[in-house]
């Protein structure tokens, strides 16, 4: 192997100058595009109504067609991303495509060409750089045939998805070529690591630590070369920085503008993601060496490929960097270093980053690592061959393996059917025709299949936003995916119409308002007076619908208050005096135990009430004066709430006070 390189590199050394030719560049990206197009048109010439995360997104985008998006696509674990470039690139397809032209039937159309687009550009530069490392168009055409061909089998949706964890992968794959570069002491490839690395950092958060572990192994790459590489190559010598400090300053100017959104929104909402960032990283367990490993091994196919392949580049590394011979070093070496250290940063991701190991999306942009490594072994072994043959086996292999290629990512994505939801339209005109005064607040169930609700919700938020109304907005179980815009504010709440919604279900026979997209919606009642008693094991939802705050979701019998102050939001008609019936229960861990609990009606005291051993569940009946605003907020105030985690009696962290069984009011 050393000899093959040795040979490459002295090959380079004759050859320093490649000529890149910028029509060839144009001539694969539009390939790589049209291809892509006609592959996927039959997915984006139809009227997409988008749901799940594409909706999600599609909520941000509306705000970045108007330049007022300062974060990045959701988290699931309740924050944004840093940036929103992919969101801006996708907003502009959608104007471009759509709202501009009308070239496209629906604006989800135009984000799924944009897609297309973004990974045809990154494809282009990868291949751009790699004529300039491989210091032959073919020998750079064999190295990316093989690398497509790899990434084809590995995940064909990497080209064309439009799924988030996808469209980090030729990004990465493009950073990890350009880092080489860098590693090399070569500046050539400055702008697309800039631009690259700002995409991957706006697009997921832990991507600075992935690359900031990358940059910090090559930069110890680039000094154990030190001996081999000219004073302009060697970055920490004055004679780089003379030579290449304007183009590092331009590249790093790149770089800070993929961060001033995240500057704005720190400003704006201070302090901004960034808090929720090292709040995550607090709280977050490591994982144990082993299941680092299979993790991480799991994109090599075994864990046993992984261990080899690595020794294998350490092996390679260590002989070039340490032997004898002061050959210069060869960019495919380099390469092979860039390799070698996002391995690390894998690895070093899959011990403290990653949350949930039965998950692989989460390292899909490791997959470019064994790709690109296939496609570098490749080029080492054919460069062991006379030139002639070479070139007739490159002339045949490449136009093979592209084929290949094609036909491994001519295929649906598994997750398109949630590109076009058309119950979402009937949905939504069925709540239009309410002729809602305000926003219709909807409490949305939890059980069972929460993910359908959440899907198609998100769905009819972004049909109601594109149809120029503000529809509906969510109280109960309101997640970040929904956007800030689209909670209900308490005012909605406790004057609005409200909805229970629900999964449809063959065995649900109860009467119901409106029926749509797999969900169904109950009207909550204007006057809670004329319902008798509510019980939460026999009426869950409509018992879930008074909770306002301070309590847990409801469980098969009662609910928990887990804070120190509660509230139930009852609407009933002017005029309105009865009596509040409560069944309540408390939290009591110890025969010593005891929960002191204060009520308020509308802001004024109406019962005190202790809950101790020997009255662990009380009924209460509270009066009620004449009700002129129409409506009832009973507050619970109970200082005693207390974790049966710090009790050392369970890992459940909630803090826990009163819980309530069920309420009535009569007249």
């Amino acid at each position: 192997m050393g000899s093959i390189l040795n040979a490459h590199e002295n090959q380079q050394i004759k050859n320093p100058s490649i000529k890149i030719s910028p029509l060839l560049d144009l001539l694969i990206f539009f390939a790589v595009a049209l291809t892509l197009l006609l592959i996927n048109w039959h997915l984006i010439n139809v009227h997409n109504l988008e749901a799940t995360d594409f909706a999600a997104n599609s909520l941000l985008i509306q705000k970045a067609k108007h330049l007022d998006l300062f974060v990045g696509n959701y988290s699931r674990v309740g924050f944004y991303h840093p940036g929103p470039a992919i969101l801006y690139v996708l907003a502009f397809g959608e104007l471009l495509f759509h709202d501009w032209t009308r070239l496209l039937p629906s604006a989800f159309s135009g984000q799924m060409v944009a897609v297309i687009l973004y990974n045809a550009a990154w494809i282009t530069i990868i291949f751009r750089m790699l004529r300039t490392i491989a210091g032959s168009t073919s020998y750079a055409g064999l190295m990316m045939a093989v690398f497509l061909y790899v990434v084809a089998r590995e995940n064909f949706q990497f080209f064309a998805g439009m799924w988030f964890p996808e469209l980090y992968f030729f990004p990465f794959a493009t950073a990890l070529v350009a880092a080489s570069r860098f590693a090399s002491g070569k500046t050539d490839a400055l702008l697309p690591l800039a631009l690259s690395a700002g995409f991957l950092i706006n697009g997921h958060v832990s991507f600075v630590s992935t690359l900031g572990i990358i940059f910090t192994l090559l930069l110890l790459y680039n000094h154990l070369q030190r001996d081999k590489l000219g004073r302009d190559q060697y970055i920490f010598s004055r004679e780089y920085w003379k030579t290449n400090g304007r183009a590092v300053a331009r590249a790093i100017f790149v770089l800070f503008l993929f961060f001033v959104p995240l500057i704005i929104e720190t400003i704006r909402h201070f302090p901004g993601p960034v808090a929720s960032y090292i709040s995550f990283g607090r709280h977050h367990h490591a994982n144990t060496f082993g299941n680092m490993l299979r993790y991480s091994g799991g994109y090599w196919g075994s864990t046993t490929v992984f261990v080899v392949a690595v020794l294998a580049m350490d092996v390679i590394l260590a002989r070039t960097i340490f032997g004898k011979r002061r050959a210069a070093p060869g960019n495919g070496v380099a390469l092979l270093a860039t390799l070698a250290a996002a391995t690390a940063a894998m690895l070093f991701y899959s011990k403290f980053g990653v949350d949930e190991l039965n998950q692989k999306y989460i390292g899909y942009f490791y997959y470019s690592v064994p790709a690109l490594t296939a496609g570098l072994l490749v080029t080492w072994v054919t460069r062991a061959c006379p030139p002639r043959p070479l070139r007739l086996v490159a002339t045949i292999a490449i136009p093979i393996l592209l084929a290949a290629t094609v036909v491994k990512i001519n295929n649906t994505p598994d997750y398109a059917n949630f590109y076009n939801e058309p119950g979402i339209a009937h949905l939504y005109n069925s709540l239009e025709q309410t002729k809602p005064n305000g926003r219709i607040v909807l409490n949305l169930d939890t059980k069972p299949n929460p993910a359908h609700i959440w899907e198609t919700t998100l769905g009819l938020l972004i049909y109601a936003k594109r149809s120029g109304t503000d529809l509906v907005c969510i109280n109960q179980n309101w997640h970040i995916s929904y956007t800030k815009d689209a909670q209900c504010t308490p005012s909605e709440i406790a004057n609005n119409a409200g909805y229970e919604v629900s999964n449809s279900s063959a065995g649900d026979r109860a009467p119901t308002d409106i029926d749509g997209a797999g969900l169904l919606l109950r009207r909550y009642p204007d006057d809670y007076a004329e319902l008798g008693f509510i019980s939460a094991e026999k009426e869950p939802g409509l018992f879930a619908s008074v909770l306002n705050g301070g309590w847990s979701s409801v469980e098969s019998q009662f609910v928990w208050m887990q804070a120190n102050e509660a509230h139930l939001l009852l609407k009933v008609h002017n005029g309105y005096s009865g009596t509040l019936q409560l069944d309540l229960g408390a939290f009591l861990p110890r025969p010593n135990s005891a929960q002191h609990l204060t009520i308020y009606v509308n802001n004024a005291p109406a019962y005190h009430a202790t809950f101790d051993a020997n009255t662990p569940r009380q009924t209460i009946r509270i009066p009620i004066e004449r009700v002129d605003q129409g409506r009832l907020d009973i507050r619970f105030v109970d200082p005693d709430i207390v974790s049966p985690r710090s009790l050392g009696l369970s890992d459940d962290p909630r803090t826990l006070g009163v819980s309530l069984y069920g309420l009535g009011l009569a007249r």
